[in-house]
């Protein structure tokens, strides 16, 4: 087995080849291409992704409606976070106009998509009130999801807990994440701005924390949570 490199922090983030998974609905044993010599190797990573349901946000001078997910991966020997998959959207299932034709890409694709590279449904969130309950219906009642995902709510007492985990991250470098996410998140720099970016990777690092990894000697309470 071949792991991380010795800077994983400067490798492509890569889908994998291949996804076997493991006992714990959380676990899947995942292939990548290791460069460009044709060769491969695998690492077994805990998955858990963060949604934050759409909500007006600043862009420039106007106010559009965004929401936001992410998909996490943590190596299981290293302890290295990686965000491997990450969207907007705005709608559950994708919205097309009177012709058929698809306007706005729906979260269920990109959830699908998921099960298929990583056999992961789990997804943390935090409040958001009736928003929540109203596109947790949506996809509760979709068609187009399966399988239906778990939607796992974060705790956090006051908005500089979860910032705080991610400094962390970024001091330890246990974090890394698609240029693309680096550059939504920080245009959420300033915390009395909504954030749909940030907001869904501070709900995967939290779960993180409230549901950590366990070696196998550890897991005797794994079974039940499903």
């Amino acid at each position: 087995m071949t792991t991380e490199p010795d800077n994983p922090l400067l490798v492509p983030i890569r889908r994998p080849l291949k996804v076997a998974g493991l006992p714990n609905p959380c676990m899947a044993r995942l292939w990548f291409l290791d460069g460009d010599d044709g060769q491969t190797i695998w690492a077994d990573y805990y998955l858990m992704g963060g949604i934050s349901w759409p909500f007006a946000e600043v862009q420039g001078k106007r106010f559009t409606i965004n929401g936001y997910a992410v998909l996490c991966g943590q190596n299981s020997e290293t302890g290295l976070i990686t965000v491997f998959e990450n969207t907007t959207f705005r709608s559950v299932d994708p919205i097309m106009d009177r012709t058929g034709r698809i306007t706005e890409a729906g979260l269920s694709q990109w959830l699908n998509r998921n099960w298929t590279l990583y056999q992961s449904k789990t997804y943390w969130y935090y409040e958001q009130g009736t928003i929540h309950l109203r596109y947790a219906k949506a996809l509760r009642n979709s068609r187009m999801v399966d399988p239906n995902p778990f939607l796992r709510e974060c705790q956090w007492y006051d908005d500089g807990s979860p910032e705080h985990l991610l400094w962390i991250r970024a001091q330890e470098q246990s974090l890394r994440m698609p240029a693309q996410l680096q550059k939504d998140i920080e245009q959420g720099d300033d915390a009395k701005v909504p954030c749909a970016a940030r907001h869904a990777l501070l709900c995967a690092l939290v779960g993180y924390e409230m549901r950590p990894y366990k070696e196998p000697f550890e897991r005797q309470d794994w079974k039940q949570w499903r």
